[in-house]
């Protein structure tokens, strides 16, 4: 509505005044009997100055909210929005966890913590693989300690072996 119509909020987050305005120019939009298919592709344009993951979202969004409202972007269309986003993966990069920094936090947390921090950091595990582990997921009896993910609880869905450092062991049969 923003695009159409011009700024609306104040801040980042709408407050409960605006949404009602926005929903108030939702109404007015479908009202004013615009050629919507045009409007989108002229949103997609807009969107080139964000990154492409989030300008998908976004558009992702304008889309259900048509059709929520019965209105459907021809084929055609979508292909010209396609053309139109943003091309490209992420912009923006997470720095590695470098030793230093693992250590600093290591320096800050308690046995737990180290266990946990020690663990992510030498199995590539996810954190939400590592919340899933269940006692008989992890054999203590391998050197090195070897660890079964179960498909269920991967992001993938595949089942795989992974292993923990020394270290990592030391803290997980203390804590």
């Amino acid at each position: 509505m923003e695009f159409i119509y011009g700024s609306q909020r104040k801040g980042l987050k709408s407050t409960k005044e605006e949404l009602e305005k926005f929903n108030q120019l939702s109404i007015r939009y479908m009202e004013d009997k615009r050629d919507m298919g045009d409007d989108v592709l002229k949103f997609a344009g807009h969107l080139n100055s964000r990154p492409p993951k989030s300008a998908k979202a976004i558009m992702a969004a304008v889309r259900e909210w048509l059709l929520y409202n019965d209105i459907e972007i021809g084929s055609k269309n979508i292909r010209l929005i396609r053309k139109r986003m943003p091309k490209g993966g992420a912009r923006t990069f997470e720095s590695d966890l470098d030793t230093a920094t693992l250590r600093n936090i290591l320096m800050h947390t308690d046995l737990k913590g180290k266990a946990f921090f020690l663990i992510l950091a030498s199995s590539g595990m996810r954190i939400g693989e590592l919340l899933q582990l269940t006692l008989k997921d992890v054999d203590l009896t391998k050197d090195p300690v070897l660890i079964k993910l179960r498909q269920h609880d991967t992001k993938s869905k595949h089942a795989r072996l992974t292993y923990i450092s020394t270290e990592a062991r030391k803290y997980s049969m203390n804590g």
